[in-house]
């Protein structure tokens, strides 16, 4: 861990709170975090995007596995892999025969529309769980426990769950821009003071003049 003294100086008093904050929670969600921060200011990194989405999904995930709350094992992208071999099977055939002799309609389409209905009552069954775990272990990383239960945040792993995602969609180089992921880090930034910050009283005044000011600055 790098201490605050010597930390680079163009590391906001938003991102110094937090790297304090996650320093006390783990090293590995500090290191991840600055590693981060470290890789998006290198301009010279043409790969600086993929990079700090990697880090920050994984990010995530601690912090997420540090409250309690494994990853699920419901795994969407296996779930899509396994139609595409019978999807692939009815377009063929359907292809072939212009669709015009009656087997596009026949046992490999019955198969397919099969799986397709498991999937969406997998996925149905699944996604719901997954937030729910996820606002549980929001309540657990919440300094204050302003909200006791876990349908009260909601609301915030939802937003968890967006951030994750887009992260993830960065780590995997999918299409994005330097000022999306700044953006989303931003986001990801505001959330996790709301969640860290301690407030007497539920005063969010402290909150609310450290987020003003970084947007000032931004």
């Amino acid at each position: 861990m790098i201490p605050q003294s010597v930390l680079p100086s163009w590391v906001s008093e938003r991102q110094r709170f937090l790297l304090d904050r996650l320093s006390d929670m783990d090293k590995r969600v500090h290191d991840m975090y600055l590693g981060a921060l470290i890789v998006m200011r290198d301009g010279t990194n043409p790969d600086r995007i993929a990079m700090a989405g990697h880090a920050l999904r994984e990010l995530c995930v601690e912090l997420m596995r540090g409250a309690g709350i494994e990853k699920t094992k419901y795994n969407l992208g296996s779930e899509v892999n396994n139609l595409k071999q019978p999807w692939d099977k009815v377009q063929n055939e359907a292809k072939a025969c212009s669709g015009l002799c009656g087997n596009c309609a026949g046992k490999n389409l019955r198969k397919f529309l099969q799986l397709l209905s498991g999937f969406f009552a997998r996925h149905s069954m699944n996604r719901p769980k997954a937030t729910e775990k996820i606002a549980s272990a929001i309540g657990q990383i919440d300094v204050n426990r302003r909200i006791a239960g876990s349908n009260e945040h909601m609301p915030a792993a939802q937003r968890w769950e967006e951030i994750h995602d887009f992260f993830n969609k960065c780590g995997h180089h999918g299409p994005t821009t330097f000022d999306e992921l700044q953006s989303r880090l931003f986001e990801f930034e505001e959330l996790l003071i709301r969640l860290l910050l301690p407030t007497p009283s539920g005063d969010m005044t402290e909150i609310d003049e450290i987020l003003a000011e970084e947007k000032a600055n931004a």
